[in-house]
């Protein structure tokens, strides 16, 4: 048995289809103890399901609800077919801490140890002969144990029959016993989480170097690539465990071909270039083909800058585009794996596009003198059209089985699953919300393209969401917009009302019905 390794070697690809790696081989399937970190709660499942997706496994996998039956529980039950999936899975990942077999659990030590010595000797052999070296690691999940408290631990599991020697720097194999916290504990975890003791032997790590495949541990690209340390960066630029994380979701791998429309200081490309993809980038701010910076040591920098700082290899090309008139050839069709942006939506900058009165004045004519340093004017950029735009725009350019990963802003209390454009070409895939205060929110789409791009169809499908659209009422939120569809609870108290000085402006809007304040207007 060959694993797939995580950066894939080249296989031949189908022209016109996304590239990913081999399908993996399968073997006996395997329950493992996932154990997730406690952030980005809702992003987790779909970045592992698209890891699998990735290495060929994805109809082998399955989840069982933990303990308690808690949603948001970092304690899941994940299967996989066989161990180097799951140690693919473990490499690649940003959400997930540790997959292990686990050999016993309960709510307490004691139902715990009665667990472990009703576990298979045959299934316990091969990790507790005399020719093997481990170590046992003891971890709260939600609470702190001392040193005498995990030594107690370690004693009291001297009735397992471990003959290898002990080595506490680079053992064969490491066995975990993980206790979490009671739910009355003020630790950040749900207090239905209930208290469960956990004992079992690591298959993967997300904090471990894969030797085997020679790449960096996701925790550790994660502090490589921080934002902190960075040379070129702006306002919007992407957090990097986020940019990885849609990455992952956006399928990258060593062959994949990479474009992102609003590139700004590139932060989503460089987490597809740490992936070995090829990378190519747009963006109506001249800012990002013309250096306009200096960085501390006193050099210019700009959006290559950071490939460079890294040991990336740079963007393919940057243009100076408007996303909304897009200058590539319109017959350019199914050239890209995947799409990954983050639109300009309002929340931190707000969305621009070619036009203006220079426009609406006649034929907009620039004299040759001035080309070298003309930037042309630009006018707002309505957020469903930018979205639309975005999705029309990635329909034609991926490659069949490409994806388009994009944030779409959300209002906490107002959100619809129909708010989120369609197109007629891309499946929705997955939708992740990330709540960013008490009332404004994003989410994370994923669509992956399952037909051809058809003009007339998409045309079509438009101006029917448009025409539902104009039936919705416009709400703002902070510097952000939504549209509020009639089927909302709150459509109704949706009021339209005029300020003093003739202007329209929409009435605050709560579920309870009640004015608030700095919340819907």
């Amino acid at each position: 048995f060959q694993p797939a390794p995580l950066i894939p070697s080249t296989p031949t690809e189908i022209a016109g289809t996304a590239s990913q790696p081999a399908p993996a081989v399968t073997s006996d399937d395997m329950w493992l103890l996932c154990v997730f970190y406690h952030r980005y709660l809702r992003f987790r499942r779909p970045e592992v399901e698209s890891i699998a997706k990735l290495y060929g496994f994805e109809d082998e996998i399955e989840w069982k609800e933990p303990a308690g039956g808690v949603e948001d529980s970092p304690f899941w039950y994940l299967k996989v077919p066989n161990e180097e999936a799951a140690q693919n899975l473990a490499a690649r990942a940003m959400l997930i801490k540790g997959l292990y077999e686990l050999w016993g659990e309960g709510k307490d030590h004691e139902e715990l140890k009665a667990k472990l010595r009703a576990y298979p000797e045959d299934k316990q052999a091969p990790y507790i002969r005399e020719d093997t070296t481990f170590k046992i690691v003891v971890e709260g999940f939600g609470c702190a144990l001392d040193l005498e408290e995990q030594l107690d631990v370690i004693r009291d599991l001297s009735f397992m029959k471990f003959k290898g020697k002990v080595r506490l720097s680079n053992p064969e194999h490491e066995f975990w016993y993980i206790q979490t916290a009671d739910g009355n504990r003020n630790n950040g975890m749900d207090d239905d989480i209930p208290k469960r003791v956990y004992f079992g032997r690591e298959v993967g790590r997300g904090n471990r170097n894969n030797s085997a495949n020679k790449t960096t541990a996701p925790r550790q690209l994660i502090t490589k690539l921080a934002l902190k340390d960075r040379k070129y960066l702006g306002p919007t630029s992407m957090d990097t465990e986020m940019s990885l994380i849609m990455a992952n979701q956006g399928l990258v791998c060593e062959r994949s071909w990479v474009y992102d429309p609003f590139v700004g200081t590139g932060s989503v490309l460089v987490a597809a270039a740490a992936f070995g993809a090829k990378t190519m980038g747009s963006d109506i701010d001249i800012r990002c083909v013309r250096p306009d910076k200096f960085s501390k040591c006193g050099e210019k920098v700009s959006l290559q800058s950071n490939f460079l700082q890294y040991g990336f290899a740079p963007p393919v090309g940057v243009l100076r585009m408007d996303s909304h008139r897009p200058a590539l050839r319109k017959d350019l069709e199914c050239v890209f794996d995947a799409v990954i942006c983050d639109p300009p939506y309002g929340m931190r900058a707000g969305g621009r596009k070619s036009g203006g009165r220079k426009f609406e004045a006649g034929p907009y004519v620039i004299r040759e003198e001035q080309r070298p340093s003309h930037i042309p004017s630009t006018q707002p950029y309505p957020m469903y059209e930018c979205m639309d735009d975005l999705l029309d725009f990635s329909a034609r350019i991926l490659k069949l089985g490409g994806r388009l990963v994009y944030f779409f802003p959300a209002a906490v209390d107002l959100y619809e699953d129909q708010q989120v454009p369609q197109h007629p070409a891309l499946r929705l895939v997955s939708n992740s919300e990330q709540v960013l205060s008490t009332y404004r929110a994003r989410r994370l789409i994923t669509m992956e393209k399952v037909g051809d791009y058809d003009r007339e169809e998409a045309l079509k499908s438009r101006r029917q969401q448009e025409g539902v659209r104009s039936e919705w009422k416009e709400v703002s939120c902070g510097t952000s917009t939504t549209l509020v569809s009639p089927s909302h609870a709150c459509f109704d108290r949706l009021e339209l009302c005029i300020g003093p000085a003739g202007d329209p402006r929409m009435e605050m809007a709560v579920p309870s019905g009640k004015p608030g304040r700095n919340k819907y207007w």
